[in-house]
């Protein structure tokens, strides 16, 4: 399933309306960022800037750092954390570690113990996790 999500700013500069947008690849952006630190979004504003060749040292850019971001058009499980073109990036992120980290411990009880469906076996699924969390823990503090 391919997460992505369009953002979009709007905003007038000397009476001429200035826009621009981008299709995000959620799914890139969790996995470039390490999908065990917290969720660290790129600076839209640049992104969307760069779409229309606007300077980062300019007036326009000054009058869209003002305006907000609106999200759409979103795919995938993201379209669980869009409400009223806001989109709740770090909730989306909580949620697609867990369902990779699902996916990762279906794989290895899949490969190790043919069992292929986790969510019919709640215990294995959980105790899975939890030496998961642990060694990542453990890896943190090293």
């Amino acid at each position: 399933m391919k997460n992505k999500i369009t953002a979009t700013i709007e905003f007038y500069f000397k009476g001429k309306k200035i826009a621009s947008s981008l299709v995000i690849d959620l799914d890139k952006i969790m996995k470039t960022n390490n999908a065990l630190q917290d969720f660290d979004f790129p600076n839209l504003y640049s992104l969307l800037a760069q779409q229309i060749n606007l300077s980062p040292y300019s007036y326009e850019y000054e009058m869209m750092l003002s305006e907000t971001i609106k999200f759409n058009t979103p795919q995938g499980i993201s379209k669980l954390y869009l409400d009223n073109g806001v989109f709740d990036f770090h909730s989306f992120s909580k949620a697609w570690k867990e369902i990779n980290l699902l996916n990762s411990l279906e794989e290895i009880s899949c490969k190790y113990m043919s069992i292929e469906n986790l969510t019919e076996n709640e215990n294995l699924k959980n105790a899975l996790a939890a030496a998961y969390r642990l060694g990542t823990e453990r890896s943190e503090l090293s």
